[in-house]
């Protein structure tokens, strides 16, 4: 599974059949929930855009994911860390990564690819 990425345009659609997010600054990431896994560690996952798991690096959320009462499902958002102003900051992420600190991090989920079958 792979998120889906957002794609540059010089305008907005004139469609009403479209729907859009915000670009935030920071890291696309898929969280993947499996009840049935071999094993409690690997149950719930996340994975970057290009397939890395980054579970290790998101301790705290993956405890809080892992309250979700689902069987299997795969999330597809950001990981961001917010500044003073509540606007994400990419520098502050990297500082949250690097100092191992994953209570600095929030994540915003877009969608829902996959949901218990």
């Amino acid at each position: 599974m792979k998120p889906q990425l957002a794609t540059l345009v010089d305008t907005a659609p004139s469609s009403n059949d479209w729907s859009y997010e915000i670009k935030f600054d920071a890291y696309r990431i898929l969280v993947r929930i499996d009840r049935q896994a071999a094993s409690k560690e690997k149950s719930t996952q996340i994975f970057t855009c290009n397939g890395h798991d980054w579970t290790g690096k998101f301790s705290r959320q993956v405890k809080a994911l892992g309250k979700l009462n689902v069987d299997t499902v795969w999330l597809d958002g950001e990981a961001v860390v917010l500044d003073d102003n509540d606007l994400p900051n990419f520098q502050k992420l990297q500082n949250a990564f690097d100092t191992n600190r994953p209570q600095d991090i929030a994540v915003y989920f877009f969608d829902i690819p996959y949901l218990n079958g």
